[in-house]
């Protein structure tokens, strides 16, 4: 069960009401019930002995929630996420994720040499669709800060389990997603490596001048180009080289 701010503000706000020794009774049932760590206690122990009646209770109590809250987006902003598919020709997520005028990119992870590189990807899982399992954020939290081995095992293995489990409703992306923790990095990762196999373009953009850059750059690397065409006679969408297209589009045309 995860410790509520109502439990960390009554606590804290003794000092004011009734001096240092009812708040450090109550604080000490806390830490008992939330079993925190001896380090842990005697920080929080320690600001309370110093804390002087006569100073504000609110913004004591406005200051520790918020250190608790920043601990939270810390553990939180430390996880990086790479989402993959393995499904390109999804018609429902062309639509909801570009509006059937974007692009897909097809990965080739075989084509990473680099032994650095590789480690990133080994923490590649596959998304389970279902309900999330209940954690106790203070649990994940006094892993993080006290660096136990088994420990921070047991908090690392809740966070994976967190980040790849979807609700039902999205099971239709088929997706993997490739987690990586760094501290003290703001936004995301850069990682220079070439492992595009593929780039598939919607119709609706293969004449837009962005495109020929992308397909001018992909025959210098050796990617593979394919268009995602919505067929008329077959009223659906295929997956054919420019080439391809170009033939279908004078075949309809002699029709």
């Amino acid at each position: 069960m995860p410790i509520s701010y109502e439990e960390i503000e009554n606590a804290l706000s003794c000092i004011a009401q009734n001096g240092t020794k009812i708040a450090t009774f109550k604080l000490k049932q806390l830490f008992k019930k939330y079993r925190f760590s001896s380090k842990q206690q005697q920080e929080i122990l320690h600001t309370i002995k110093n804390y002087s009646t006569e100073c504000p209770s609110e913004e004591f109590i406005k200051s520790c929630i918020g250190n608790l809250k920043q601990t939270m987006m810390r553990v939180r902003d430390s996880m990086k996420i790479f989402a993959f598919t393995s499904a390109f020709d999804k018609d429902s997520m062309w639509a909801y994720y570009c509006q059937n005028r974007g692009i897909c990119i097809e990965y080739d992870l075989s084509k990473i040499k680099d032994v650095n590189i590789k480690r990133i990807f080994v923490n590649t899982q596959k998304v389970r669709y279902g309900r999330k399992a209940k954690f106790n954020y203070v649990e994940v939290i006094k892993g993080k800060i006290e660096h136990d081995p088994k420990y921070s095992l047991k908090v690392d293995s809740t966070i994976i389990n967190q980040l790849t489990t979807k609700n039902q409703s999205w099971r239709a992306e088929e997706e993997w997603r490739t987690l990586l923790c760094i501290k003290d990095v703001d936004g995301g990762v850069r990682v220079p490596v070439d492992m595009i196999s593929v780039i598939y373009f919607d119709y609706s953009i293969l004449y837009e001048s962005k495109t020929a850059e992308i397909i001018e750059y992909a025959n210098i690397n050796g990617w593979d180009v394919r268009v995602r065409y919505f067929s008329p006679l077959e009223c659906e969408y295929r997956y054919e080289t420019i080439e391809r297209i170009e033939e279908l589009e004078r075949q309809l045309k002699s029709i």
